[in-house]
């Protein structure tokens, strides 16, 4: 149990994949008229995208935030009974969810604000008293994640038309930070591994840090989002989605993606960022009225959000317990089909006939995330490699 609870990522990583896994396949079912959530609450589907965004992708966050902040302020990583608070707290919501009752709503939104309210202090404590001023900005992106959620359960007890707004800014929230840590990761990694390997070409350079393109993207992509929170389908939103996306597309040009094909670790994370550009540039024909809204909304967090969460958890597992950063046939396997899932999601959202294809993508979705949990459940919990 103290191993456990060492490390944020360990039990936050964990309880992300399973739930990920568990969750979709009772939405499969559900969906599938083999079970029934029970009534009195959110509707389903309010009910699977919020569980998508406020649990598995939250814990997911969660996971990344607290282990990463040690590194950034060179201070002891948060352990013990902060940790084992944070996580019952989380699984106390998720546990109660599915019973779908406005008589426990107040329990389940206790459990569910109180992880979001703890692990901002958590990281508040931790940046303030680490002079991090950089990470700031990822303290507002958990205060708005936070915010989101709260909309969210306000809209249920008062019977309110907020559901759908509160998930999307909360989809929002995931997306900017994936943005975020995109920025900073993916060129560092990315020029660190050329450059070990000797893949760049003669008089070559590395992937340039962020600067004033990254800048101008962010921007764009923070305005697609708040034109769309305020009239997600309007010619105002379409427009900033495709230029959002067309400068998110140019930054990622410049991280020389395919140097790095032999390297699924490394590729993997600019695989993601490629998820957010098609999601935008997919939510921006959603605004336009060219497609459904849900062709971008499911490239967006199956895509772009749950790509970068296997890519991070990969690396963080490994990096974290004193193992080298090695692909693994079951970790390229979870990458490759996490992409399938999206994109038969994608389909299922077009199609006339969308049952068959929703079926495959909930299917896909379990391997995806199966295949992440046979490979690094071990590791999560047993102990560092000698």
């Amino acid at each position: 149990m103290n191993r456990v609870f060492s490390y944020a990522f360990r039990p936050l990583f964990l309880l992300a994949i399973i739930y990920g896994i568990l969750s979709v396949a009772w939405w499969g079912a559900l969906w599938s008229g083999l079970v029934a959530l029970p009534g009195g609450g959110a509707d389903p589907i309010a009910w699977h995208a919020h569980e998508m965004i406020f649990g598995f992708g939250a814990a997911a966050i969660a996971g990344f935030a607290l282990t990463a902040v040690a590194n950034w302020t060179q201070r002891p990583p948060v352990s013990g009974l902060p940790l084992v608070v944070l996580c019952g707290l989380w699984l106390s919501a998720r546990l109660l969810a599915p019973a779908n009752s406005l008589h426990l709503l107040p329990v389940i939104a206790g459990a569910d604000l109180g992880f979001n309210a703890l692990l901002l202090g958590l990281m508040s404590r931790e940046v303030i008293a680490g002079s991090s001023r950089r990470n700031y900005k990822l303290l507002a992106l958990l205060a708005m994640l936070g915010l989101s959620n709260t909309a969210f359960y306000a809209a249920l007890w008062l019977d309110k038309p907020w559901t759908r707004t509160a998930v999307w800014a909360g989809l929002w929230v995931l997306v900017l930070t994936v943005n975020l840590i995109a920025g900073r990761v993916i060129p560092a990694f990315t020029g660190n591994w050329l450059v070990k390997q000797g893949k760049l070409p003669a008089g070559g350079k590395p992937p340039p840090p962020f600067g004033r393109l990254d800048l101008c993207a962010t921007g764009a992509t923070l305005l697609f989002a708040a034109l769309f929170l305020w009239q997600p389908e309007s010619v105002i939103s379409a427009g900033a989605g495709f230029l959002a996306a067309a400068l998110q597309l140019l930054r990622w040009s410049r991280w020389q993606f395919f140097r790095t094909l032999a390297s699924p670790i490394v590729w993997v994370l600019q695989l993601g960022f490629l998820w957010l550009v098609v999601g935008l540039a997919l939510l921006a024909c959603g605004a336009a009225g060219l497609l459904p809204l849900s062709t971008g909304l499911h490239a967006l967090m199956i895509g772009a959000v749950t790509t970068m969460i296997l890519a991070v958890a990969s690396r963080a597992a490994l990096g974290h317990t004193n193992r080298p950063l090695l692909d693994n046939p079951l970790t390229t396997a979870s990458y490759i089909v996490i992409s399938l899932t999206a994109l038969l999601r994608i389909v299922a959202g077009v199609s006339d006939h969308p049952d068959h294809w929703l079926l495959l993508a909930t299917a896909a979705w379990v391997v995806a995330l199966g295949l992440f949990a046979w490979r690094y459940t071990s590791i999560l919990l047993g102990p560092p490699a000698p």
